[in-house]
């Protein structure tokens, strides 16, 4: 090495050692428990003195410990509430107290954070002493053969992070009481491995693990003994019990009652009238308008309709070809012609012309050239093959508009309602009180859950978790379910539908001789057919014009040869409709006898720092 990199590397020396030695340091800072003893001491009134005697081994410089104590009773227990823990004291080794705070992780689990002094480089013991007041186990009566009292105890629990070298435990009853059976158990949570020595000297079982439990293993010790001899507490009565608990149950009720006043206030219709038969439609009201507002949903056979409605009124020209797929197989497919310009929209609705322009939004042919560009608008192609007559803008394919034209559905559903309200028929949005609702719903039914697990793991004594949950969920879906019937017609709204539920039944039974004589011409078919469309009776109606509309119309091309029937026409005009609304709606697609370490009370974890 030349002289100039040594004098380099004596000049940086100092910085270097500065910038790795706490490096090193906490490279070799460790801990660990050498020793977890726990006395458990059963008082005659049924309190578990407890004395836990933990030697540390530090490595490195440490602050202190904290001792993580979980209050969960064992599951045979069958108890939700936390267990009562009273802290006596926390000293050293010698008997000297240390610093402690104490603090909640929770409901279920109480910390002891313990600051120890000269934690570095050296074993320390720190004495943690309280008391269980809760923590025995009564199992039967008076009289049966499984009267017995049982503590159930995991000594070191399974949340140490570190290795305990040496595990024991001992369990001291009262005077004059003699256990009969106990049990030991070591390992991770759930683990029945017995590993541990026992023996039995009197009215005392000491417990020894004759292995290291491994970070996140436990001892969890058991012992039982004829009942009789500890001051059980008593219990209340079921009725008493059940009130205290299961109060919960009338928070449906107290839903039931405010979702039945709100909607009595703002979600009834005015009082219905008497339906009389109508022979013409409302008069400013469309197929889908008047489909919509007799149950309060724009269905897509109510936005079907109003393609044959244009049809019929000379916006589009519907096309019909037929074809066999492989040769066998008969198939249809329909092209929609569109035949006025867009600048005639001028008397379309809102969810018309929304309609249209959805549809020729993809066109599949388009003419346009230099007449598109000198006019600014769309060039009429004068010799469409099957346009029908008349010029002929644009052309698209029923095919063509599978997975597209959905996007377009929302505006439209949402421009029926906006002129529904507009023309008087309602002041809100029908989807929109179902949306709100069917929101409030949903919360309200998912708090309930939510609150019922949350009563669960914080062993909230007041309240039977599983009555919260189910009251929860039971409210959310009341609130659901009014949902439903909140949006409420206006009074022309409601004497509206009344007309149209009386121009349905006209429809539906124009076949009866008191109805026949209401047909006053052959273009009355057409004219009345996107009604019966809406309304799902387009085959009665036809069914009445068999001998009076004989011809095509002039809006549709590819019926074929032969005698034209109203029947058969309509059936495929129901057919087209039932093609186009699952096509128009498609969208594109993307699944101590019996026990284990860990499920006794106690237990627990803890740490460094």
């Amino acid at each position: 090495m030349t002289r100039l990199p040594r004098l380099l590397l004596a000049a940086l020396a100092p910085a270097l050692a500065v910038m790795f030695a706490p490096r090193a340091a906490a490279a070799q800072k460790s801990w660990f428990i050498e020793s977890f003893h726990s006395d458990l001491q059963v008082d005659t009134s049924g309190v578990t003195h407890v004395t836990e005697t933990i030697r540390f081994r530090f490595d490195g410089h440490w602050n202190g410990i904290y001792r993580d104590l979980r209050l969960t009773p064992p599951a045979v227990y069958k108890r939700r509430d936390p267990l009562d823990v009273k802290l006596v004291s926390i000293t050293d080794g010698g008997g000297q107290p240390l610093r402690f705070e104490t603090s909640r992780q929770g409901q279920r689990t109480r910390r002891w954070q313990v600051w120890i002094p000269g934690a570095e480089n050296a074993s320390k013991t720190v004495v943690i002493r309280y008391d269980v007041l809760d923590g025995i186990g009564f199992f039967g009566q008076p009289g049966q053969d499984n009267y017995a009292d049982e503590l159930y105890w995991n000594v070191t629990g399974t949340e140490w992070g570190v290795r305990i070298e040496r595990a024991s435990a001992r369990i001291i009853l009262p005077r004059g009481v003699k256990p009969d059976q106990s049990a030991a158990y070591a390992g991770t949570g759930g683990s029945t491995e017995q590993s541990a020595g026992i023996r039995t000297e009197a009215g005392t079982v000491t417990f020894t693990e004759s292995r290291v439990l491994n970070p996140g293993e436990n001892l969890t010790v058991a012992t039982s003994w004829p009942g009789g001899f500890i001051a059980r507490p008593a219990q209340p009565g079921v009725i008493e019990h059940g009130a205290m608990t299961a109060w919960p149950i009338a928070i449906p009720i107290l839903v039931l009652f405010l979702s039945w006043k709100q909607w009595d206030r703002k979600g009834r219709d005015p009082k219905p009238r008497a339906i009389a038969v109508q022979y013409d439609p409302p008069r400013t009201l469309s197929p889908a308008e008047i489909g919509t507002l007799i149950d309060h949903t724009a269905h897509m056979h109510d936005i079907t309709a109003t393609l044959v409605d244009l049809a019929v009124r000379g916006y589009i020209h519907i096309e019909k070809e037929s074809k066999r797929v492989l040769g066998l197989i008969p198939t249809s497919e329909y092209i929609f012609h569109l035949k006025r310009d867009r600048a005639d929209w001028t008397d379309l609705e809102t969810h018309e012309a929304s309609y249209l322009s959805a549809l020729f939004r993809h066109p599949s042919t388009a003419k346009r050239g230099l007449m598109t560009a000198v006019l600014g608008r769309e060039a009429p192609d004068l010799a469409a093959e099957g346009a029908g007559p008349g010029p002929t803008y644009e052309s698209v394919r029923l095919a063509d508009l599978k997975n597209r034209f959905y996007k377009d559905l929302p505006g439209i559903r949402k421009a029926i309602y906006n002129e529904l309200i507009e023309k008087g028929h309602y002041r809100v949005n029908p989807n929109t009180v179902r949306a709100g609702w069917s929101v409030v719903g949903i919360m309200l039914g998912a708090a309930g859950v939510f609150a019922g697990l949350y009563a669960n793991e914080n062993a909230l004594v007041f309240v039977d978790p599983r009555v919260l949950g189910v009251a929860g969920g039971l409210s959310g879906l009341i609130v659901l379910l009014f949902g439903q019937f909140m949006p409420a017609r206006t009074v022309r709204g409601a004497r509206a539908r009344e007309h149209g539920l009386g121009f349905k039944e006209f429809l539906s039974k124009v076949e009866e001789d008191r109805y026949r004589r209401m047909i006053k011409s052959p273009d009355q078919f057409e004219r009345y057919l996107p009604f019966a469309m809406a309304f799902k009776v387009e085959g009665r109606w036809a069914k009445a014009f068999e001998d009076i509309y004989r011809e095509p119309p002039n809006w549709y091309s590819g019926y074929g040869h032969g005698t034209f029937h109203t029947s058969s026409f309509t059936q495929d005009m129901r057919s087209m409709s039932t093609v186009a609304a699952s096509t128009m709606s498609s969208s594109p697609s993307g699944s101590s006898g019996g026990g284990s370490s860990g499920g006794g009370g106690g237990g627990g974890g803890g740490g460094a720092f």
